[in-house]
């Protein structure tokens, strides 16, 4: 991060790019209506916070978030209009990422806190309230690896994930325009939510984190086909390809 902020300034930032992200929801505006970045004065702010008034090309952050580096550029330094969606994922990606980042400037958790949050993740997790998505005897646990490489690739899966959910949560178009059903969105979210938690305890199940990365890659299919909420099929595209290359790094017993 380009500058060091506290637990004030994060809460700010978070509260501005929720606000500009609500705005570009409410408003009628076409696909290929552009936005100012004027328009959106607070994702501009977290922009600089973040990444700092130069040029993003070469950015490690910005490569991870999967960012376009023009496209922060537009919001610090060349003041170029973006297209809605663009706007929307980048409001997401950067949400996401204050989010990721919020318990390392937070306190660190007591003991018993610790210990508490392990017991909220369950040992046969059900979304839905109807889909088991792992049974017992054929689920297949994995302490999450340790090393500083493998936890970038896990804070990254989860920046990934929290986009998808906000964006399939912030969906202002019509029923007859959605490229999922409420039911097939609050299943999603669900089973999202399952996994984002699960990345944050010292265990993941294996089918759980499979059937995460399925369904994503059904949103993207959707999505492809309706052509319409094209920034919850491209959050959906890139954290099926970061789940992918997270399974493929835990040594599943």
């Amino acid at each position: 991060m380009f500058e060091e902020i506290d637990i004030e300034e994060l809460y700010r930032l978070l509260d501005g790019l929720e606000a500009d992200l609500q705005l570009l929801n409410s408003e009628e505006r076409g696909e290929f209506d552009e936005v100012h970045p004027s328009e959106v004065p607070n994702i501009s702010d977290a922009v600089l916070k973040v990444f700092g008034p130069w040029s993003a090309y070469g950015s490690e952050l910005a490569q991870d978030l999967k960012i376009p580096a023009d496209v922060i550029n537009s919001f610090s330094r060349s003041v170029r209009p973006v297209y809605p969606n663009t706007a929307k994922l980048l409001a997401s990606r950067l949400i996401s990422y204050l989010r990721s980042i919020e318990s390392s400037i937070q306190p660190r958790q007591t003991p018993n806190e610790q210990e508490a949050a392990q017991q909220l993740v369950p040992e046969k997790p059900e979304l839905a309230g109807t889909h088991t998505v792992t049974d017992s005897a054929e689920a297949v646990w994995a302490p999450l690896p340790q090393s500083s490489d493998a936890q970038q690739l896990i804070a990254q899966v989860a920046v990934m994930i929290d986009s998808a959910i906000l964006l399939a949560r912030n969906s202002n178009l019509p029923q007859s325009d959605l490229a999922l059903t409420q039911v097939e969105r609050a299943q999603l979210i669900a089973i999202l939510e399952t996994a984002l938690a699960l990345l944050k305890a010292p265990m993941v199940e294996k089918s759980l984190l499979k059937k995460a990365r399925s369904s994503l890659g059904e949103v993207a299919s959707k999505v492809a086909k309706k052509k319409t909420e094209a920034a919850l099929g491209q959050a959906a595209d890139h954290a099926v390809d970061s789940l992918s290359d997270l399974i493929s790094k835990i040594p599943w017993s």
